[in-house]
């Protein structure tokens, strides 16, 4: 078997570009299979859970609180449980607020930034407006890791996909750190 080494996105952003070594170039259509698959790995990366077991066929309040809490969306812990997305929901409403609540504390929170304290939600936007990204299109996220403290997330437009920025928050102490 070729181990294949990945070099980039095509010009048009539906196909990844990878290598074989002394083998040649090869072009790999990013279907919906591809897409979703490698979304669900950069979540994993990002520090969601992994360890919280296998999903229950019918899963308590407070399990589906604590995925959602870790991380997990409303979705996909309606598929794992095989279950519709209504009745995750319902449990997941007040969670969900605390999430956000928590990433707007971060981006609250001062860090020092080019040689000046200033918010963190200020320093990532005055990082994004230069190369044309607008602050409306910012989006804040945040879950709990399993040592207490909170992962933020910031995902942005670019090219035709999303960047992520990970930062690690402390909301007792509002010590906020790039993850």
């Amino acid at each position: 078997m070729r181990e294949l080494t990945f070099v980039g996105l095509s010009s048009d952003g539906r196909h990844l570009l990878l290598v074989a070594q002394n083998a040649g170039e090869y072009l790999l259509r990013i279907d919906d299979r591809l897409a979703s698959a490698l979304r669900r790995e950069g979540e994993r990366l990002r520090g969601q859970p992994t360890d919280l077991g296998p999903m229950p066929t019918n899963p308590t309040p407070r399990e589906i609180q604590e995925r959602i809490r870790a991380g997990m969306s409303v979705n996909a812990i309606a598929a794992a449980a095989g279950v519709g997305e209504e009745s995750i929901a319902r449990f997941a409403t007040a969670v969900l607020a605390e999430r956000a609540f928590i990433a707007d504390q971060a981006r609250e929170s001062t860090i020092r930034f080019e040689d000046r304290t200033v918010s963190l939600g200020k320093a990532v936007v005055e990082r994004l407006t230069p190369g044309g990204i607008e602050a409306s299109t910012v989006r804040w996220d945040a879950w709990r890791r399993a040592d207490g403290d909170w992962t933020v997330v910031c995902a942005y437009p670019f090219d035709r996909g999303e960047r992520i920025a990970t930062f690690g928050f402390d909301p007792t102490a509002r010590r906020v750190w790039p993850d």
